[in-house]
């Protein structure tokens, strides 16, 4: 039997990092076996309960309907809930609790809570979920109030772990996720979240792939293999799309949270995508600094930079989810003071005598989505 390491949670801190999307726990994704998996609920046991923000008034009926959020979305597991007064480390039981250490170590500062991981090979066996009693817990939606924490987020984030999903911007990934190492504004699950999760324990479900071409006859993509009769795959399928550049032009990247340069790419089928190829002339500008994706707190000033080569004069026209962005014509954008309106892609259209070019799109996340 082999303990894995822990996995805490921790107050925001601002990160800049590359898009890409979930995370699982260890190279090979760790999973459990089919069937339930059984959560030793014992909050009420262990912190003394009370009427809560949101009108409950137990602290396992937080856990439970965060549990129930992953519920909803996962088909050959489902988390149960019973409740004993058994707490050990290593026993096959996945016990909840508070508590102002974990199993004689210290939480560490700013540590909100720790899920353990015990697997044998790529099999979870157990998963304790911790949670700090030097916070002051309560329950609510909305925004993040860093002197009273909502226990109902962190928990959802916690029994990720349980089920396997990792910190996607631990692995510098730029996503909306609940599952990010850092606790914000963001209280339920995002579609990366859920995405992670089919992953991890793919529904009996069937998805299809769209692809584009941007500019219009531009260039092609195939996709391998092709998909079955009724035009979708099964969840969980890999797939790999190949772009190929038509007769004088040349290929960009990947659009949208792909974001990759390079001309194949492999995609987890979790749901219904579309995968955009964007293609531009020999001779329109070349992209050789792409703009960061950025994670920022609200209210902070960010700023995207590109740099292009030409052999002639260049415009610069930035564009946020696709649309101009008015008085946005130079090789930096600036964001005095940002706010969750303002999360999204920013790309910028660069222009030359002979054709046109997009840089890469850089995702902006706001205090968590």
């Amino acid at each position: 039997m082999i303990a894995g390491r822990f996995a805490p949670l921790a107050v925001w801190l601002a990160a800049v990092v590359a898009v890409h999307g979930y995370d699982f726990i260890g190279r090979s994704p760790v999973r459990w076996a089919d069937g339930e998996i059984p959560m030793n609920l014992q909050l009420d046991l262990t912190l003394s309960s009370h009427l809560l923000r949101d009108g409950k008034s137990s602290w396992n009926e937080v856990a439970l309907e965060a549990l129930g959020l992953w519920n909803g979305h996962l088909t050959p597991v489902q988390f149960t809930a019973y409740t004993n007064g058994i707490r050990r480390d290593g026993n096959d039981q996945n016990e909840v609790f508070f508590s102002s250490e974990v199993y004689g170590h210290r939480f560490g500062g700013s540590v909100l809570a720790i899920t353990t991981a015990w697997r044998i090979g790529a099999r979870r066996i157990e998963g304790d979920t911790i949670f700090n009693t030097a916070i002051d817990w309560d329950s609510y939606r909305g925004a993040l109030e860093f002197d009273t924490l909502d226990l109902r987020r962190v928990a959802i984030h916690e029994f990720g772990h349980t089920l396997g999903l990792d910190h996607p911007d631990q692995a510098k990934q730029i996503v909306a996720a609940v599952m990010n190492s850092i606790v914000s504004d963001l209280d339920a699950l995002a579609t990366d979240d859920v995405h992670g999760a089919r992953a991890l324990y793919p529904p009996d479900a069937r998805y299809s792939i769209s692809l584009e071409v941007v500019p219009p006859a531009s260039g092609t993509v195939t996709a391998t293999p092709a998909p079955d009769l009724d035009g979708k795959y099964p969840a969980g399928a890999i797939v790999k799309l190949r772009a190929k550049p038509n007769r004088r032009q040349r290929f960009n990247f990947w659009g949208g949270d792909q974001n990759a340069a390079g001309r194949t790419l492999k995609v987890r089928v979790v749901d219904d995508e579309t995968f955009v190829a964007n293609f531009s002339t020999n001779g329109a500008p070349v992209v050789v600094a792409q703009p960061r994706s950025q994670i920022s707190n609200f209210s902070n000033p960010v700023t995207f930079r590109v740099r292009a080569s030409s052999t002639t004069p260049v415009t610069y026209q930035w564009e946020f989810n696709g649309v101009a962005i008015p008085a946005a014509a130079g090789s930096e954008l600036l964001l005095n003071f940002v706010s969750h309106e303002d999360s999204g892609l920013y790309s910028c259209r660069i222009t030359n005598a002979r054709g046109e070019t997009w840089s890469r799109p850089a995702r902006l996340v706001v205090d968590g989505y």
